[in-house]
């Protein structure tokens, strides 16, 4: 290769290597918000941008003389983001789940509704109630760290047993 050619091909690098920096100008921020939206996480989608970008840097010559550059990085990105999933799903089949013999939607239902259940105690009854059910202490240990005496620690439990029967009507123990 002579001298002139050697040049006239670091020319054509230069320039192909601006316009690969013109490109990343224009469509980083709009990829990096469409894998935002694919993946739900702010890292994974940079991570996916960043990569997909990078792909077709490593192929510039050949992807800027596509009719569309930018569907050939969008279809990356789209793949990187599936491969993404596929893992994930991977991932969450290989942790072993016991068993329970409960409709998963059912779960779901009564794990909303005692978490309303429960906010709809006061902070005392919660306490109490969680102190002595929970984590099943007596009323005279549950008084002491409260700060009450063990009575008033059996009637807020009470009271938050009774608000919980009615809150949660139709659900099982």
């Amino acid at each position: 290769m002579s001298q002139v050619d050697r040049s006239v091909e670091a020319a054509r690098s230069f320039l192909a290597m601006n316009d690969f920096d013109d490109f990343y100008e224009a469509h980083h921020h709009r990829l990096a918000t469409s894998a935002y939206l694919l993946t739900g996480s702010r890292n994974d989608a940079e991570d996916i941008a960043q990569e997909a970008l990078a792909r077709a840097y490593e192929r510039w010559d050949r992807v800027r003389r596509m009719d569309s550059p930018v569907g050939y990085v969008y279809r990356i990105a789209l793949n990187l983001s599936r491969k993404r999933w596929r893992r994930i799903s991977r991932e969450r089949e290989d942790v072993h789940m016991p068993e329970t013999g409960e409709d998963e939607a059912e779960a779901i239902v009564r794990r909303v509704a005692i978490r309303a259940a429960m906010r709809s105690l006061s902070l005392k009854q919660r306490e109490a109630l969680v102190l002595t059910e929970w984590l099943e202490l007596s009323s005279a240990e549950a008084g002491s760290l409260l700060g009450v005496s063990a009575e008033s620690v059996r009637a807020r439990a009470r009271r938050a047993r009774e608000v919980l029967q009615r809150n949660m009507a139709g659900l099982d123990e």
